[in-house]
């Protein structure tokens, strides 16, 4: 009997971390309009086994994606999300191949997540400060946030302020500017 009371009482906080993401991803399968896309970030980061410097490899969908072999590209990207519903980079092929493929629900639901998790990482900062800083969930998502608003990565350096670690990264943008943006890495720093 004592050990089943110990048993639940370690086990059962990791058991509802797992069923609150379980419960949040489904909203966003289903494209819920009233999701929070910070509440599932963060749910996330609490999974057992939640790592921000795992890199899945991603080579094979892009390199089907610049291929246009979309069927692979799909494929590709389909298993990277088994992996983690909250990759970019996959949502963002899967809606390049959704509107190939003119299938305007697919790429509606990827337009949808990309939307979301974009407005859950920059929504109402602009990541010129420590205080208005990006918070990212990997260094992977930190090089997806930059790819997806056109910019390239021209360096980056770990500064420990106040608030804790951030990643201040030099950008240019697609204008040619050159930028700095700080990320906030506390979700995962040093957390390996």
């Amino acid at each position: 009997m004592r050990f089943w009371l110990l048993f639940f009482l370690f086990t059962s906080p990791l058991l509802a971390q797992t069923s609150d993401y379980a419960t949040l991803l489904q909203r966003a399968k289903q494209s819920d309009p009233t999701l929070n896309f910070e509440a599932l970030r963060r749910a996330y980061t609490n999974l057992p086994g939640y790592n921000g410097y795992v890199v899945p490899k991603s080579a094979p969908m892009i390199k089907a994606a610049n291929e246009e072999d979309w069927d692979l590209a799909k494929k590709e990207a389909k298993s990277l999300l088994e992996q983690n519903y909250l990759d970019l980079y996959a949502h963002q092929i899967l809606l390049m191949v959704a509107e190939q493929n003119k299938d305007s629900a697919a790429a509606a639901h990827h337009e949808y997540m990309l939307d979301g998790l974009m407005t859950a990482i920059c929504g109402g900062r602009d990541g010129k400060s420590e205080k208005s800083a990006w918070p990212i969930l990997s260094v992977r998502e930190q090089y997806q946030v930059c790819q997806i608003l056109g910019w390239r990565v021209k360096g980056r350096g770990l500064v420990h302020g106040e608030g804790g670690p951030y990643d201040v990264t030099t950008v240019v943008t697609q204008d040619g500017d050159e930028r700095t943006v700080y990320f906030d890495v506390s979700g995962f720093f040093g957390k390996l």
